[in-house]
């Protein structure tokens, strides 16, 4: 609004190293979709977020969109605003949300529910596989015929094996 955006000091940072902990970000913006999302590009953030939901909804309706599309619980979610009014809005309708002022940022990396105990090969690849799932639910909806037709020219297999030990981190 108004002036040219900028990105509060250090922000790009602690995307980054999000990213790095293999931390599942997204982000809900109340703006239009194009000038907000050429903005993410021109800071160069836009590929650390997945399911972005840019719009004028209420930022609780895009957290549920974000949730569902994810397929995870809202207690696995940590909301962050600068706005008092949209932490409130998110956290009377979502209580299970953690939701965390803006203004706190510069200790956001020292939370220990922000510090994964291990990484794994799979959590590596999340956002890419996260990514995948967008292009295969967008050719879906693009694909003319049943689900069944849809799904046999994916031409996918199956593998059923017995589990691992390093499977039992997932």
């Amino acid at each position: 609004e108004g002036d040219e955006p900028v990105l509060r000091q250090g922000i790009v940072e602690i995307i980054r190293e999000l990213y790095n902990r293999c931390i599942v970000q997204s982000i809900a913006i109340k703006n239009e979709y194009d000038r907000a999302y050429q903005q993410l590009k021109g800071f160069g953030i836009d590929q650390y977020f997945i399911y972005p939901m840019i719009n004028w909804r209420a930022k609780s309706e895009n957290i549920k969109a974000i949730v569902s599309s994810i397929n995870i619980s809202f207690d696995s979610v940590m909301f962050i605003d600068d706005q008092y009014f949209e932490l409130s809005e998110v956290g009377f309708s979502l209580p299970e949300v953690v939701c965390i002022n803006a203004k706190d940022m510069d200790t956001l990396l020292e939370r220990d529910d922000l510090k994964p105990t291990f990484i794994t090969d799979d959590s590596k690849i999340r956002r890419q596989l996260y990514q995948n799932q967008i292009i295969r639910d967008e050719a879906e909806k693009s694909f003319v015929g049943t689900k069944e037709e849809f799904l046999k020219t994916l031409s996918m297999v199956m593998k059923v094996q017995k589990a691992e030990e390093e499977d039992l981190f997932r």
